[in-house]
């Protein structure tokens, strides 16, 4: 197992820190970065796509491809859209199919009516923020391409659209634009991040009744893990202008000087960059920075990384996939994952509630709870 490439990022960093070894999330890192690699090699050589940065179109990929956590290459499923920040063409849904062909050689690929494997237009991403047109879908585009996505082909296009969401959430909230608060947390971005965590709480439940239970368990893992891990991505995100604080692009943001429009194209230069960090390594940087290498910081890796062993098993998910919810309670495999999603949550409890983490949660209390 090549674990070299990962060595240098936050996530390996703090693990060695802590004398951990994290086997199951280094072969993860591994078999992401060598799926990118080879999937980014055959859209380029395919001459679907044109143009790459000078394109008005981004192969944009997300899930545990983009996490960094893809587990068993070739069989777990990989989540992509092809991304529009442009005129729309006729020849796109071709375009689209093809892709999709490309993609099936070696990965799965997501169902073609569900909110992957298909187009999307930064319109409704941007614009369509709250109110009656923001569905389920367009929320969950919307904040993944925040928290969990990575861009194989037109870098440009993706980064273009999230300076354009991230515009809409920091431009807007005069408060903290204005940043007359000591704590500089950008609200309108933290509801929405708040908004979606309770989203895919309740998509779990409307997700059982209407697939009759079928993967349930493996659902139900997921949502105490990875689901779980966005969703504290998302805190720290909006947490990170007080969490770095002597970055450069946050601490240059908040001079007097400055006016309000100038400090906001700042800003969201700031949350662009971590808007490219995946969910590990983003936490596992604020651990560092905020000085938590300690045991609550330990059972948090360990615990994920026990979640990702898991995974990596196929007759573990397969048998976790077939599980009915009322064989649940006596299936040795399903409370071995639920024991570890507890020591999950009370790292988690200890690095975001107790008061020993500081400032991390300072602000969860404050801005995260109430």
């Amino acid at each position: 197992m090549t674990q070299q490439p990962a060595f240098d990022t936050p996530v390996f960093v703090l693990g060695q820190r802590l004398g951990l070894q994290l086997q199951a999330t280094a072969a993860a890192w591994d078999n992401a970065l060598q799926a990118k690699r080879i999937l980014r090699e055959q859209i380029e050589t395919s001459g679907l796509l044109t143009g790459d940065d000078g394109s008005d179109r981004s192969f944009v990929v997300f899930g545990s491809l983009a996490r960094n956590e893809y587990t068993r290459p070739g069989k777990s499923d990989v989540d992509w859209t092809l991304l529009v920040d442009g005129l729309a063409d006729s020849q796109d849904i071709d375009l689209v199919h093809g892709l999709r062909r490309l993609v099936e050689v070696e990965h799965k690929t997501p169902n073609k009516t569900g909110p992957f494997g298909n187009l999307v237009f930064s319109h409704g991403l941007i614009h369509q923020i709250g109110g009656g047109d923001d569905t389920n879908a367009n929320t969950t585009q919307r904040l993944l391409l925040l928290l969990e996505s990575e861009a194989l082909y037109g870098r440009a296009v993706r980064s273009r659209v999230i300076r354009n969401i991230l515009s809409r959430y920091i431009l807007e909230d005069e408060s903290f634009l204005s940043g007359k608060h000591s704590e500089h947390v950008p609200r309108f971005l933290l509801n929405d991040v708040a908004r979606f965590w309770r989203t895919m709480a309740v998509d779990f439940q409307t997700k059982k009744r209407e697939r009759e239970n079928v993967g349930f368990a493996l659902r139900n893992v997921k949502l105490r893990f990875s689901r779980k891990l966005l969703y504290l991505a998302g805190l720290v995100t909006c947490f990170s202008l007080c969490i770095w604080q002597d970055d450069p692009g946050a601490a240059n943001a908040w001079d007097a000087n400055l006016a309000p429009q100038e400090r906001g194209l700042r800003l969201v230069l700031f949350l662009e960059k971590i808007a490219n960090m995946p969910p590990l390594d983003l936490i596992s940087k604020s651990l560092l920075d905020l000085g938590l290498v300690n045991d609550a910081s330990r059972g948090f890796l360990e615990a994920y990384d026990e979640f990702l062993r898991l995974l990596s098993d196929a007759s573990n998910r397969e048998r976790l996939e077939s599980l009915l919810p009322e064989q649940m309670a006596k299936n040795d495999l399903y409370q071995e994952a639920r024991a570890t999603s507890h020591r999950f949550q009370d790292a988690i409890e200890q690095l975001f509630l107790e008061p020993e983490s500081g400032p991390l949660s300072e602000l969860t209390i404050k801005y995260g709870v109430f």
